[in-house]
This record gives C-alpha cells, structure tokens and sequence, in this order.
C-alpha cells in the first residue's frame, strides 16, 4: 500500500553500551563513515585502545521503523549503486587502515563476485553498479571518504 505510513516493530539482537571514560578517550564514530562501517571502525577503534566487548545473548532491542521498500538488495546483494560505492568503500578503507589482511582479501573477493554478478546479469545496463564498486574500491585505498556527489542517495 503506497503511502502507508504505519510503524511495524522488529526484534534485534543487537545494541552496545558504552563507558562515558572510554568514549572521552577515543571520541565519537567518525562522520566520515556516515552510511556504511561506522560501527566496524568505532569498534576497532575501541580494540585499538585495549577495550573489550562481551555479548549479552539474551539481551532483545526492539526496533520501531517506518514501513519501506521491501528490499535494497537482490540475493543479498546491495542494488542501488550509491549503497555498493559506500559499502565498499567503507570496508576497504577501515580494514586497509586498521592492518586486516584476512578481512580486506575477502571484502575485496565478494567485490570481485558482486561486479561480475552485475556485468553477466545486466550486461550494458549494470554499468552503473559495476562503476560504484570499483569506484568504491579505489576511493576506500586513497582514503577518500565523506559524501561522495556521483552518489547521493536518491
């Protein structure tokens, strides 16, 4: 129903409580990972400075969102360029910076699947999802992060 403006609520595992000491120490989540890894590098950052993080499993945050589009994602596949730029992006920058090896050859082999998915399924049409991840890639090696202008969100 277009328009609907209904709140549906969601069960998440998933919520963090933070030591006021500890965010004076390392600061706040950088702005310039606005859309995608702030709370990788945040958590990694925290790492950094020797905090640790435990995993309460029976904790349960209940989400209350605005009812929207179905999926942003085909196959588990983001499909708007401007979500594949910043995700990638964001991911090589934070695991380039922070030193993780492992974890930046395997964002950048699920790159490689998600470009080739794009260039055999769309042909000529999926240039525009195929430009935003390498463009992603290349941007999250030189460190150029913040809102990028070729993709705003729509």
């Amino acid at each position: 129903m277009q328009g609907d403006t209904r709140r549906e609520s969601y069960v998440r595992r998933r919520g963090t409580l933070l030591k006021t000491d500890a965010i004076r120490k390392i600061g706040f989540p950088r702005k310039e990972y606005f859309l995608y890894g702030e709370d990788l590098e945040y958590s990694l950052r925290f790492l950094k400075f020797g905090y640790r993080f435990y995993w309460i499993p029976t904790s349960v945050c209940i989400e209350r969102r605005q009812r929207g589009p179905l999926s942003n994602k085909i196959g588990g596949i983001y499909k708007e360029p401007f979500r594949l730029y910043y995700s990638f992006r964001n991911e090589v920058s934070i695991y380039f910076e922070y030193n993780r090896r492992y974890e930046l050859l395997r964002t950048l082999a699920y790159a490689m699947k998600v470009f080739l998915f794009f260039f055999f399924s769309k042909g000529p049409r999926g240039v525009p999802e195929c430009r935003a991840v390498m463009q992603g890639i290349r941007d999250g090696f030189r460190g150029m992060l913040g809102k990028n202008r070729m993709y705003l969100p729509s």
